[in-house]
């Protein structure tokens, strides 16, 4: 379901960009090039305003002793 808010909160720049290197991530073998490119990711994620989670835990039961 998060993935479906993140379209709505990046230009379609950052989109393309998310999943180009996701796909460059996937297939490559190289670990010093696999860091960099998991490193840009990061950052790019990083750079995007979401919004916080709501709290979506269960309310605490009442004892009923």
């Amino acid at each position: 379901m998060e993935t479906a808010i993140l379209p709505l909160i990046m230009n379609k720049a950052q989109s393309e960009r998310i999943r180009e290197l996701c796909s460059r991530i996937e297939a490559e073998h190289d670990s010093h090039k696999f860091l960099l490119l998991v490193e840009e990711l990061n950052n790019l994620l990083s750079a995007i305003d979401v919004p916080p989670k709501k709290d979506v835990s269960l309310p605490k039961k009442e004892d009923d002793t």
